[in-house]
């Protein structure tokens, strides 16, 4: 089959207007494609499957060390729904990843990061959670949040996707958000995909 117009032919406006409107997740398959597209998206954010981002050097290299084995165990296991609700339980999950960020590094380069099913945050600093929560967007179901966050925080990262939340933090939580916080905890605990 001949092609109408080659590729190489295309103009450069209408590479860039492509690439700028395609999802993150389908980019990938739009690099194969067009093979200089690196060229033309150097604002879209870092795709990840799943993501640990810590702003504690120690936890880092530790969350670094697992990747491997949670690469393994999601693709031997873990894909497959009823071993996936059985490993789970009812009440918990687990919170595999196959990337590791330290926040020294995302800051660095102010560079947008998209996740498409697990976001793992840990970390210390309330501050660190207002630099990182602006350059997180994705369409992550799983959510676990460590270390010292705020409740105004939290909710921002909670969008209406997100079915599973472990908060293993130091809430830091007003008097007069405590009604607001029982109400989210309660429209949560139902259904048989959140927990």
């Amino acid at each position: 089959m001949e092609e109408l117009l080659p590729k190489s032919d295309l103009p450069l406006n209408f590479k860039k207007r492509t690439v700028a409107l395609t999802p993150p997740d389908v980019l990938n398959s739009l690099s194969k494609i067009f093979t200089d597209i690196t060229k033309h998206c150097p604002f879209r954010p870092d795709v990840y499957k799943s993501l640990y981002i810590t702003d504690d050097l120690y936890d880092f290299d530790e969350a670094c060390d697992s990747v491997f084995w949670n690469q393994l165990f999601y693709t031997l296991l873990y894909q497959f729904e009823l071993i996936r609700y059985i490993l789970d339980g009812h009440a918990f999950f687990l919170a595999l990843h196959d990337a590791a960020l330290n926040t020294f590094d995302i800051f660095d380069k102010k560079k947008n990061i998209y996740v498409k099913d697990t976001l793992v945050i840990n970390c210390e600093q309330f501050r660190d959670y207002d630099k990182l929560i602006p350059l997180i967007s994705g369409s992550y179901t799983k959510l676990v949040l460590s270390g010292s966050i705020t409740w105004d925080q939290a909710k921002l990262l909670m969008h209406k996707g997100v079915k599973q939340i472990i908060i293993d933090a130091k809430l830091d939580i007003s008097p007069t958000q405590y009604d607001e916080f029982a109400e989210f905890v309660l429209r949560r605990a139902h259904g048989f995909d959140f927990k």
